[in-house]
């Protein structure tokens, strides 16, 4: 055979080929027990706990024979269409010749809860959806600084369009604020001023963490004199006693920590009256004063708001009457009341606003809600802001303010919505170092910036 007639031959063996449509392996479909997840350093052994926080890269692997080798695996976001900055197409890739395949994807930006990660196969016809939960994230714009600093902060995976706090906190303590123990307040410090006035009297002192656990031994109040520390009244469990004859007299208001003091002779300047004491819950108070009247006792539906804004979870309850037995809570502690004959209801945990319908109207009563509340306190619970997120659980670039009265240490930035989701950044008041630029070449001459509560320095390196 020549060469032209074997060119021929080649040719329209080729163009037949082209004519002939690739048929893939009929049994080897995608399915979603062949899809394997690993986010970064974390593989997903479990369908509940395939989940990521915005931004975080997750791998996903198809074992072998999970698609025709030749087809390409796209993964989508909710719905299968291009990306429209909400939800579509995030990544292709090819698959492997033994029915395999590897594809990358970034969690997007989206609000809080179960998504769905759609994966195809080239048809569109071969496709399988998989679960995937979106987690709450709280991102900040440095970790560390000083008292007073402002910085930004970004929620990331809230509800949607839902109330939010950013709250500064001590480090250690769960979202519901934690229980303080063994707490040392300095209550007051004498003055030339007071030694003038021959003060005796001191009102107005107040315990920084409230209510107060009262017991057999505690709270227990100091004179403290130099070097000197003399224990000068004690709690008995029913009164006040005295250890020393500088004690007169106290009263102290459990739910509010506000105290006032009576002593029988003048103090030294500089003399301080310290108390040692547990609180019952720490940064809240017991609240049962909120009603709501029933002015129409034909309707099945109130709503109402807490005097004190924010909440705790799972201590939110609805009452006839004050102390009377809860009719609904939200034992769950998820933003959802339920009780007997309760049809509905929901409590906003950032701004304290309820709302409940029954399945039949509850006649003239009134509706008392029983909660605690989360306060603000120095150097221990401060909410820095209140907003609403986007339709995409969203908060971007929120400007908020270090306390200025926080002391050194590690603390807590924590994103908190109306439903109770909520993420932790952790933030460390101290000393900081901060240079001009992070990247350059020999030689070059950079500045270095050191910052204190009583230092700052400048200097410059060649």
């Amino acid at each position: 055979m020549n060469s032209k007639k074997l060119i021929t031959l080649l040719v329209l063996t080729t163009m037949l080929f082209a004519m002939v449509p690739m048929v893939p392996v009929a049994n080897a479909a995608l399915v979603s027990g062949n899809i394997n997840f690993v986010n970064q350093k974390v593989t997903y052994a479990a369908e509940n706990d395939k989940a990521g926080e915005k931004g975080h890269t997750i791998e996903c692997h198809g074992l072998a024979d999970s698609v025709a080798s030749g087809y390409e695996v796209s993964v989508y976001w909710d719905v299968i269409q291009s990306w429209d900055g909400k939800k579509g197409h995030l990544n292709t890739t090819d698959v492997d010749n033994d029915g395999g395949f590897e594809i990358w994807l970034k969690v997007p930006q989206a609000d809080e809860g179960y998504h769905y990660l759609w994966f195809t196969a080239t048809d569109q016809e071969t496709k399988v959806k998989v679960q995937f939960r979106v987690a709450t994230d709280t991102d900040i714009s440095t970790s560390s600084g000083l008292a007073g600093a402002k910085i930004l902060v970004d929620l990331w995976g809230y509800e949607d369009s839902e109330d939010v706090a950013i709250v500064f906190a001590e480090d250690g303590d769960a979202h519901n604020w934690g229980t303080v123990t063994a707490a040392n307040d300095v209550l007051y410090t004498y003055t030339a001023a007071d030694l003038a006035a021959n003060k005796k009297v001191f009102t107005g002192l107040q315990f920084r963490y409230s209510p107060v656990a009262r017991s057999g031994t505690t709270p227990i109040i100091y004179h403290h004199s130099g070097v000197t520390v003399t224990q000068i009244a004690h709690w008995n469990g029913a009164a006040w006693v005295q250890d020393t004859v500088l004690f007169t007299s106290a009263t102290l208001t459990d739910t509010t920590g506000a105290m006032t003091l009576t002593l029988s002779t003048d103090l030294a300047v500089g003399d301080t009256i310290e108390v040692d004491y547990t609180a019952a819950s720490s940064a809240s108070v017991k609240d049962d004063e909120d009603q709501d009247e029933a002015t129409n006792t034909e309707d099945k539906k109130y709503n109402g708001q807490t005097s004190t804004g924010m909440i705790i979870p799972k201590t939110f309850s609805l009452q006839y009457g004050a102390g009377g037995a809860d009719i609904a809570n939200d034992v769950n502690g998820d933003g959802k009341l339920a009780g007997a004959g309760v049809t509905s209801g929901s409590i906003d945990y950032v701004t304290g606003e309820w709302s409940i319908t029954f399945a039949a109207a509850p006649g003239a009563n009134t509706l008392y809600a029983d909660y605690v509340c989360v306060k603000t306190i120095t150097n221990y619970v401060h909410v820095l802001t209140t907003t609403v997120t986007n339709d995409l659980g969203t908060v971007e670039d929120r400007r908020v303010t270090i306390p200025s009265g926080a002391a050194e240490g590690a603390y807590k930035i924590v994103g908190f919505d109306g439903d109770s989701n909520n993420a932790t950044a952790t933030f460390t008041i101290g000393a900081t170092i901060t240079l001009s630029t992070d990247e350059g070449d020999v030689g070059d001459k950079i500045e270095i910036t050191v910052k204190a509560s009583q230092l700052l320095l400048n200097y410059s390196v060649n």
